[in-house]
């Protein structure tokens, strides 16, 4: 064995050894007699130089090696430890990997290297969560019970706890355009272009638990435009499809989903938005017919068509929102439009004033603030839009524009409050604005970390909770409370900055202890 052992060696309960050596490859032992240790096939190939870093996963049936070429490769490993490539490396790091660890779970994958970086995977969807910086090169990383804490040990001599981000929920195979929260914050709703739904509950937001099976081919059409909605009670699911209909869903028992007959039919075009009314009572599908459709989904068994279709717009009808009281309905369209609907008798829809213009092109989405209020514009100009609701029927536009994003603007929530207002984007930011004065709106903060386009969010409505779903086929969970994240910061940075480092890192300032409230 001494011509392989030359780096890295992880055993796995007892029975198999995994050593890898300076020529790249790694070889696999079973062990179960130490005495006359046996080799398991052929050495595993691929890794250009060293292996550094060798490590299994929960299971067993997984073997990631990190070395000299700057990735992570990994191994299938079947029950008799014969292993075959499971994909593409892993590469991320940008020089050597010098220590590699899975998460109980088998689903996260750290990994350290001598940019002093810490590359922490979720493994399903082959996405960075995020990375961990260091003063030096990383030497060793290890993932805690249940994914809680990360420690790890550097070049500087110092070992660091590590409490990671929360959630990157995964599973669709392409992007999510639909992300809905129920009434109660407790059950969030994904919709996927792949034609899948997807029950969250998300009650404690840093550990989602899915409710039961995906539903896989949720639309009923073949076909998904991604569009979808969660009744306010959790009870029905609402996936529109590409040929015009929406499906719904029983899911009172998230576990035993049921399709509801009969669909609802109209249009044969995309469907492009739905949204059920707060009191869950109406449903509002927008088409590429240019129309918009409400029914009544009081009894989902039994759904009515209420009127006729909603006319107006001269290219296509984008998400329809409800205001708060439910009494006012919003559309955004292609032609650049907004236009407002009374549904207080949603059989009798009333065309309120004149379009709203201003924007330049498409409009994507429109959200209502808490209070009703305001409403906010968004779409293909880069531009988001505030209007002032006071009188209904005349709508006036407040303020200019809030600028600085520099892609469509895809999706816009207001906050539980009413004080922020998010607006996601297709070069993958979300852009938080202080809106409490709504002629003076100020950046609060921007949210960065994939790479593609966000395609949608929604605030949790009890919480300030932020949901964003992107291009990469991931949906995170962002805390917005300033207050909350400084608190969490401290309790996780350790010791606080001290007077010595305060004076060489911010002279001039008197000193005050970043965390001493905390």
């Amino acid at each position: 064995m001494q011509e392989a052992a030359f780096q890295r060696i992880e055993v796995r309960a007892g029975r198999t050894l995994a050593s890898g050596g300076s020529d790249g490859t790694v070889r696999l032992w079973d062990v179960r007699d130490q005495h006359h240790p046996g080799r398991l096939g052929s050495p595993l190939t691929g890794t250009k130089g060293t292996v550094f870093a060798v490590a299994f996963s929960p299971d067993g049936h997984t073997l990631a090696v990190g070395g000299t070429d700057a990735t992570v490769r990994l191994w299938r490993l079947d029950g008799r430890r014969r292993a075959t490539g499971a994909g593409p490396p892993l590469t991320r790091p940008g020089v050597l990997v010098n220590a590699v660890a899975f998460g109980a779970d088998g689903h996260t994958l750290a990994a350290g290297d001598s940019d002093g970086n810490v590359s922490l995977w979720d493994l399903t969807g082959r996405n960075v969560i995020t990375t961990l910086p260091h003063p030096g090169p990383v030497t060793a990383v290890a993932i805690g019970q249940g994914g809680r804490t990360i420690v790890t040990a550097a070049a500087d001599g110092v070992a660091r706890i590590w409490e990671p981000p929360g959630p990157l929920l995964t599973g669709p195979k392409k992007p999510a355009f639909s992300t809905v929260p129920d009434a109660t914050g407790r059950v969030l709703a994904v919709v996927a272009a792949d034609d899948s739904a997807w029950l969250w509950n998300v009650a404690d937001p840093r550990r989602p638990v899915p409710l039961g099976p995906p539903l896989m081919g949720a639309s009923r059409a073949g076909r998904a435009t991604g569009a979808g909605a969660l009744s306010p009670d959790a009870r029905t699911l609402a996936v529109g499809g590409a040929d015009g209909g929406v499906q719904l869903w029983d899911v009172t028992n998230p576990a035993r989903p049921a399709p509801i007959s009969p669909r609802l039919t109209g249009p044969t075009s995309n469907v492009e938005g739905v949204n059920f009314s707060p009191d869950g009572r109406t449903l509002a599908i927008s088409d590429d017919d240019k129309t918009v459709s409400l029914w009544n989904v009081a009894d989902p068994h039994r759904p009515v068509r209420l009127g006729k279709p909603l006319y107006g717009f001269t290219n296509y009808a984008y998400y329809p929102a409800f205001s708060p009281d439910g009494r006012t309905l919003a559309v955004g369209s292609a032609d650049g439009t907004v236009r407002l609907w009374n549904v207080g008798d949603p059989s009798r829809p009333v065309l309120m004033g004149k379009p709203l213009t201003g924007h330049t092109s498409y409009v994507f989405t429109v959200a209502f603030s808490p209070d009703g209020r305001t409403l906010a514009t968004g779409g293909a100009d880069d531009k988001v839009r505030l209007w002032d609701l006071t009188h209904r029927d005349h709508p006036l536009p407040i303020g200019p524009f809030l600028t600085g994003l520099k892609n469509y603007v895809n999706s816009l929530a207001f906050a539980p409050d009413g004080r922020t207002l998010a607006a996601s984007a297709g070069d993958g930011t979300t852009w938080l604005w202080d809106v409490k004065d709504r002629r003076h709106p100020a950046v609060e903060a921007t949210l960065t970390g994939p790479s593609v386009a966000v395609f949608t969010n929604a605030y949790d409505p009890r919480r300030p909770i932020l949901i964003t779903a992107s291009a990469d086929h991931t949906m995170q969970l962002w805390n917005t409370d300033p207050e909350q994240v400084a608190r969490y910061v401290c309790r996780i940075a350790g010791t606080p900055l001290a007077r010595s480092e305060w004076q060489e890192y911010i002279p001039g300032r008197s000193y005050r202890s970043p965390c001493k409230d905390t």
